[in-house]
């Protein structure tokens, strides 16, 4: 799980269905440190895994903004819609006031290209 958001706060729980151990300890085990610690990490360890991560700040980001559409992503249902809902009077203010990165004269140029 990736966190990405230091606002937010997760708790991850996973519960296991399968059976526990059964553990029998015999004399038999050999005593070597790697025992110990798998006997150690069977005898203290669960199937069950319980994770909480933390909120690591209380600022939360501003509200982002409503950007403007790119002249390259919209169809033509989009733009039907756009036009119904714009207040601009002419093609050229609706180019500019609508649309990201389309300045005065590329709108000229558009609209001089559509006539010819």
């Amino acid at each position: 799980m990736a966190v990405i958001t230091p606002y937010a706060q997760f708790l991850f729980k996973f519960v296991s269905d399968a059976p526990e151990y059964v553990y029998i300890f015999s004399d038999s085990f050999p005593k070597s440190t790697m025992h110990n610690l798998l006997i150690q990490a069977v005898l203290f360890g669960s199937k069950n895994v319980s994770v909480r991560f933390a909120r690591r700040t209380d600022v939360m980001p501003p509200i982002p903004m409503e950007t403007k559409h790119h002249p390259s992503s919209v169809d033509l249902l989009l733009i039907k819609r756009l036009i119904a809902e714009t207040s601009k009077q002419n093609l050229l203010q609706f180019l500019q006031h609508e649309f990201v990165n389309i300045n005065k004269s590329y709108a000229e140029r558009l609209i001089g290209e559509e006539k010819q």
